[in-house]
């Protein structure tokens, strides 16, 4: 298995195509034990960190928030481990990702600065196939049609070896594409670590460039073997990433499969709408899909509401903070469109008839779970990720119809909804504005 296939395709899809497809596992479970942030707009760049974060908020600290996958802070890490979400690499596999990203406070700026972080691993050498990585996500402007650039330090095992690896690579979010732009490796002997892995990006402000260094023995000893490379070019502002990308082990038994929806459409369990809540009036309810273009890059935003509601009684809702609520969108076809997780990190609070939830700092993302009788219950999600905050992407607008909405619960309960041509009001390539088709499951499209 080529490195660049499932390292940079596990790294574009952070801020590509997030969403969970709950088929089959591979097993895993890395750590972090530690991050330190120095310089810039974080304080003095002296040596000394001016943050310091051991991952002792559980479930997970007010600087990071996890994207994808199964992510939390428990025993003083921060834990990336299995289930994880399902994405094609490029080299013909599949990916279990989990990843966490820096959020708030936690941002560097270009122009402000000298700076480093790095990052303590638990002392654990990778599984077959397995990888996990440090990285840095430049955005804030379109170079030759990429609005965003990773760059970080990694470490892999290969069929034949145990490697460092430095990775360079550009995306395209509005349209789902990426180009790499370099690729090192350093092969270590797994005798050689006795401590904590640790690995660190250090940039310097004036010229722009990065460079990674790491350290098998807790942060005693560094190497440094990777040339530097420019980052930022006119991009303005710096997010981190924690991650961990095994290759799925198709030896596993898959646990779930495709189903049909309908005499002549399918929908893969990528966001599957069978055994979910639906409407009980056809074309009540909306979804919103809104393509803005903002500072040269796009921002998505959605809103959908589930309206005229299944009976969902109060318990149905479980407990919203036991894990990562989702909400996606995908074609009839099953290909994922658009996903969005409503993590722990935010803020669910009980309302008279059901949960409210919502992420302080950022106006906008919202879900509100409205128990009623049949006819009665709702769901609304709202998502206005910024185009960089959060790990919510679409396929370029106009929707190519018909598509479907879930949004999911950590308990498993789910509610749904089918948007076919006959409930479009607008869709172009800037909104689309729609009706949800018939609670009977059959596509309302003119053709159907």
């Amino acid at each position: 298995m080529k490195a660049w296939g499932w390292v940079a395709r596990a790294l574009a899809v952070l801020v590509v195509s997030a969403g969970p497809a709950l088929a089959f596992h591979t097993s895993y479970l890395y750590r972090v034990d530690r991050f330190e942030a120095d310089g810039n707009t974080f304080g003095s760049f002296n040596g000394v960190p001016d943050v310091v974060d051991e991952f002792d908020a559980p479930p997970l600290g007010p600087l990071w928030a996890g994207t994808f996958g199964t992510f939390s802070e428990a025993d003083g890490y921060l834990v990336l481990n299995s289930p994880g979400g399902h994405y094609p690499a490029a080299d013909g596999g599949t990916l279990d990702m989990s990843v966490a990203g820096s959020i708030g406070s936690l941002y560097a700026t270009d122009g402000f600065g000298d700076f480093s972080a790095t990052a303590y691993w638990e002392d654990v050498i990778p599984q077959l196939h397995h990888h996990y990585y440090f990285a840095i996500f430049t955005f804030g402007a379109v170079i030759d049609g990429y609005d965003s650039e990773v760059f970080g330090i990694a470490i892999r095992r290969t069929d034949t070896a145990v490697e460092i690896e430095q990775h360079i690579f550009e995306l395209d979010r509005f349209n789902g594409l990426y180009r790499n732009v370099g690729f090192w490796f350093e092969e270590i002997d797994p005798g050689d670590v006795t401590g904590r892995l640790v690995f660190r990006i250090q940039v310097d402000d004036s010229t722009d460039t990065a460079t990674t260094a790491f350290s098998l023995d807790g942060g005693t000893s560094w190497q440094s073997p990777f040339p530097g490379q420019e980052i930022f070019e006119t991009r303005s502002y710096a997010q981190f990433i924690l991650g961990a990308d095994p290759a799925v082990d198709p030896n596993v038994p898959t646990t779930t499969s495709t189903t049909t929806v309908s005499s002549s459409t399918t929908t893969s369990t990528l966001c599957a709408i069978d055994g979910c809540r639906r409407s009980t009036i056809p074309f009540v309810g909306k979804l919103v899909v809104t393509s803005q273009p903002v500072s040269g890059f796009f921002t998505t935003k959605v809103s959908w509401k589930w309206a005229a509601g299944e009976a969902t009684a109060l318990a149905d809702f479980g407990n919203p903070d036991a894990g990562n609520s989702t909400f996606c969108l995908a074609s009839a076809s099953g290909t994922l469109l658009a996903s969005e997780l409503y993590w722990p990190g935010g803020s669910w609070s009980p309302t008279d008839t059901g949960y409210k939830w919502v992420l302080p700092g950022y106006r906008g993302m919202k879900a509100v779970l409205r128990a009623g009788s049949d006819g009665k219950a709702s769901v609304i999600v709202k998502s206005n990720p910024l185009g960089f905050y959060f790990p919510f992407s679409l396929a370029p607008l106009p929707l190519q119809l018909p598509v479907v909405a879930r949004f999911t619960l950590p308990n498993g309960e789910c509610w749904g909804e089918y948007f076919g041509a006959a409930g479009v009001r607008t869709n172009t390539a800037l909104k689309f504005v729609g009706k949800p088709g018939s609670p009977s499951g059959a596509f309302v499209d003119g053709t159907s």
